[in-house]
């Protein structure tokens, strides 16, 4: 007999894993599915690898999976948290999703943030771990990386709430979106075309805020490329044209007179 231990799948949307979970029964590896919607940890619970050998050291507390001829058979009794998240797991693999929100489950994504700092603090690895799953849970994050990296963005202005947005949109030029800083699949985002209607969004509680209270104002995606691509191409012209009189320059200078050139010859 083998004795191996599970991976922990920490989900939030069934549907968009049912090949996954399909899969795992195929190749008969252990898993146990976790849902992120209702779920429980102990912060005080230490999940650092212990001895197994024997009751002197209190046994082991991992969580066992045995493959017995092929058949998957799992102890929940070792899992000290209930429901077996994350308790002495070789890996937890992270599935839990921004768009959250959409499905009446808001509250399980800044959850999800503090179970993950838990379990690296407990040494346990995390696929989609915390660093991942925190740019994934913040659009600003996401746009000052990209600045960073070198790549295009929208010009953009964050807001802790919607009356700043006004103020922030002086600073750019519509037409502008508003987005949540926490979204998925294009949810929440709403486009304004002039100040009066953004004004009047925001007079009349007609914006929606973000499960963190963070919005975006960002330029029109289309007009703020077609305006960096420009610059850009300016730019390279530039480049070019001066490189171009700086050869023509170096060539007058180092090339003899004619006259010179007729005589040595």
């Amino acid at each position: 007999m083998a004795t191996v231990r599970p991976i922990l799948v920490y989900y939030e949307h069934p549907d968009w894993f049912r090949p996954l979970f399909a899969e795992f029964e195929r190749r008969e590896i252990a898993h146990r599915l976790v849902d992120a919607s209702r779920h429980r940890f102990d912060p005080a619970l230490d999940l650092a690898p212990r001895p197994t050998n024997g009751a002197a050291n209190g046994g082991s507390r991992s969580a066992t999976v045995s493959v017995i001829r092929g058949r998957v058979s799992i102890d929940p009794a070792p899992f000290a948290n209930g429901d077996g998240a994350g308790a002495a797991a070789p890996l937890v693999f992270n599935r839990m999703s921004p768009s959250a929100w959409k499905r009446g489950r808001a509250d399980a994504i800044l959850y999800t943030l503090h179970y993950l700092r838990y379990l690296r603090s407990a040494g346990v690895p995390v696929f989609n771990g915390l660093r991942a799953f925190t740019v994934e849970t913040s659009k600003a994050l996401q746009l000052s990386i990209l600045r960073r990296l070198g790549l295009r963005a929208p010009r953009t202005q964050v807001v802790n709430h919607p009356s700043a947005l006004p103020a922030a949109a002086r600073a750019l030029e519509f037409p502008l979106v508003v987005k949540p800083n926490i979204g998925g699949s294009g949810a929440g985002i709403v486009r304004f075309d002039r100040l009066e209607d953004l004004e009047a969004a925001v007079e009349g509680g007609r914006v929606s805020t973000s499960v963190d209270g963070i919005l975006l104002l960002r330029s029109s995606t289309r007009r703020s490329a077609t305006a960096s691509s420009a610059s850009r191409r300016s730019r390279a012209a530039t480049s070019t044209a001066s490189a171009c009189t700086s050869a023509r320059a170096r060539a007058s200078i180092s090339a003899p007179p004619t006259s010179a050139r007729t005589r040595r010859a």
